[in-house]
């Protein structure tokens, strides 16, 4: 039914489109059972997006082991590399270090063997004032097979349920 759905939606080839940001609910497994089964034909492109209110998580700097390296991380290199865009350290840790991860995870849980490993990867990056996290970030991946993903990511919406008050998600566009 949901690859008919698809089908028939706007694609004329059809697409297969669902809510990524709940895990691993039932949708997952109906959309891996989908993919698996070979009813959507061959995957040749994922596009996916995660976007969410933190900049109080990543540009504050008492959230530390949100915005700095992590132990294992800390092992490494020690100096910060630095972006050449904004001139600022990029510490291993923020949006894309630890929210996007989820994202990738769920692609990966979904498709599974489908879509070979990332062979090129293509990624920007803004870092928060405060901290120097990462904040947003678009990137392009090219895996050996050929598929291609694009994926991008904020910080940047509105709303903080930690806030005193907190602060709600709502978006005005006038």
């Amino acid at each position: 039914d949901l690859v008919l759905r698809a089908r028939s939606v706007a694609y004329p080839e059809g697409a297969f489109i669902i809510n990524h940001t709940a895990s691993y609910r039932p949708q997952t497994y109906v959309a891996k059972e989908v993919i698996s089964s070979g009813q959507l034909g061959k995957i040749r492109h994922i596009t996916a997006t995660m976007n969410g209110g933190l900049m109080w998580l990543f540009d504050d700097k008492k959230n530390e082991s949100w915005t700095s390296k992590t132990p294992w991380q800390k092992g490494e290199e020690e100096s910060a590399t630095v972006s050449e865009d904004t001139k600022t350290p990029m510490n291993g840790n923020g949006y894309a270090w630890g929210q996007m991860a989820h994202i990738l995870a769920w692609i990966y849980a979904v498709v599974g063997d489908n879509v070979a490993a990332p062979k090129k990867v293509f990624c920007t990056m803004t870092h928060a004032p405060n901290t120097g996290a990462d904040i947003s970030l678009a990137a392009v991946i090219t895996c050996s097979d050929g598929i291609t993903f694009s994926i991008s990511g904020t910080a940047l919406l509105p709303g903080s349920q930690y806030a005193d008050p907190p602060i709600g998600k709502r978006i005005n566009v006038e």
